[in-house]
């Protein structure tokens, strides 16, 4: 069965298909691995489980995020 809800990492890489300003912002904002475990922390507190993501090389450094602190992010 399919989660009703993904949540997706365009926004943590500065792609946004409507607004070019807004991917630049986003691009900006989330430069810092923090802050994208910040917004991830926070889907994952409201029940999201499901994260797609792309192949870019930065994933990698979320992942060592989620690794590390297995019982905190447990079924993500």
């Amino acid at each position: 069965m399919m989660d009703k809800l993904l949540f997706g990492d365009n926004q943590f890489f500065g792609i946004n298909h409507v607004s070019e300003e807004k991917a630049r912002a986003q691009a900006m904002r989330f430069q810092d691995t923090s802050a994208i475990m910040e917004v991830l922390d926070a889907a994952y507190d409201e029940g999201i489980r499901t994260f797609m993501c792309t192949t870019r090389d930065r994933i990698a450094e979320v992942w060592d995020v989620v690794r590390a602190n297995q019982a905190r992010y447990d079924g993500f």
